[in-house]
């Protein structure tokens, strides 16, 4: 691609955070994450709105999502040419999907998370034509697909048989409708004890669909993610229950995965600090000291029903009665950022893909 994203992007919330931090400067997210839905064609066994999708049915779900209109306004408060992530659920389930998409294009780069299984001719060939045209213009950038393992592992773990043939389609209709190097193509994989034997068919698969990277990534089991809880209360000491993958056959297999990378055009990106950080994690062993999370400095998270929270599931406020710049330097993001500054990270940021690895010259 050019541009070293798994560098450039850490370094640049890095930096980011800096000016924040120590300079007090009150800048605006350069990342909003919306998720657009929790309604779901899948049911992912490791799936964080998975005890969600059980207790509420889709229309309850859909009854509490942020309109058309509520979305139109909240993305005219993003800063123009920053990244937009809409993801869900799946987010081809809205049915105003389209209209969502083409107005985050116009002022924004726009990045889609979806299991691929709504990828018709029709979508994709309208979604092609969104495509950004050079990396300064704004349009469609990356489409991330979620594929876990060969066809029998995924179908098993999404629980629904034919799945990963459909993903597999999704994914190559975009790599063959695309007018340009845009969007950008990548395979999510939550790596878990099922699925580490097939990670490097994963591997073997982009290569043979020209999908150029592969990111796999870590488990986590936490509670962090209730989306019901009425005290909006964040409880940053909760450990999550620590998922396990014996260290010897982790390794053979991301030995297995790494050598079939260099032997293709496929790289593999990892979580956290890399490859022994994931290793240590499923190990329990990880050490969180040896990190930090930048993340309350550099992006907001949107929730389908409106609500701006954390990683943690904590509320700092709502778009559907505030705006965006209101939360974002509100008293109680501020406090959260005040107290992740203390702390570093909380134990429950274990297993976080957005942990970034501590340096001497550090913020904190």
């Amino acid at each position: 691609m050019g541009l070293n994203l798994e560098r450039l992007y850490p370094a640049l919330r890095r930096g980011y955070a800096l000016l924040f931090t120590r300079f007090r400067l009150r800048l605006p997210p350069i990342h909003t994450f919306f998720e657009l839905t929790y309604r779901c064609n899948l049911r992912c066994r490791f799936c964080q709105f998975l005890k969600l999708l059980e207790q509420k049915s889709p229309q309850a779900l859909v009854e509490t999502e942020v309109s058309l209109e509520e979305m139109r306004d909240i993305i005219d408060q993003v800063p123009a040419h920053t990244l937009i992530t809409l993801s869900g659920g799946e987010p081809l389930l809205r049915q105003d999907f389209r209209e969502i998409v083409s107005y985050a294009c116009r002022r924004h780069k726009v990045h889609i998370i979806t299991n691929g299984t709504l990828m018709d001719q029709d979508v994709t060939g309208w979604l092609m034509g969104l495509g950004m045209g050079s990396p300064f213009s704004n349009g469609l950038f990356w489409i991330s697909f979620s594929l876990q393992g060969d066809r029998e592992t995924h179908d098993r773990l999404t629980g629904v048989n034919g799945s990963y043939d459909r993903t597999v389609e999704g994914i190559t209709k975009v790599i063959k409708g695309r007018l340009s190097r845009y969007p950008c193509v990548n395979i999510q994989t939550v790596v878990n004890s099922l699925n580490v034997a097939s990670l490097s068919h994963v591997v073997e698969l982009a290569d043979d669909l020209g999908v150029g990277l592969c990111n796999f990534i870590a488990e986590n089991l936490g509670n962090h993610f209730d989306r019901e809880a009425e005290t909006r209360s964040c409880n940053m000491n909760s450990v999550p229950l620590m998922p396990r993958i014996e260290r010897q056959i982790l390794m053979e297999n991301l030995d297995r995965a790494d050598l079939r990378s260099r032997k293709s055009r496929v790289r593999i990106r990892y979580p956290m600090g890399g490859r022994e950080d994931l290793v240590d994690y499923y190990s329990g062993i990880l050490n969180l000291s040896d990190f930090l999370c930048y993340e309350p400095w550099t992006t907001m998270v949107v929730c389908a029903d409106g609500e701006v929270r954390s990683c943690f599931g904590h509320s700092f406020g709502n778009l559907k009665r505030q705006g965006l710049l209101e939360i974002w330097r509100g008293e109680k993001l501020e406090l959260f950022r005040s107290r992740l500054s203390r702390a570093g990270t909380f134990p429950g940021c274990v297993g976080c893909c957005m942990l970034q690895p501590r340096f001497k010259d550090n913020l904190w």
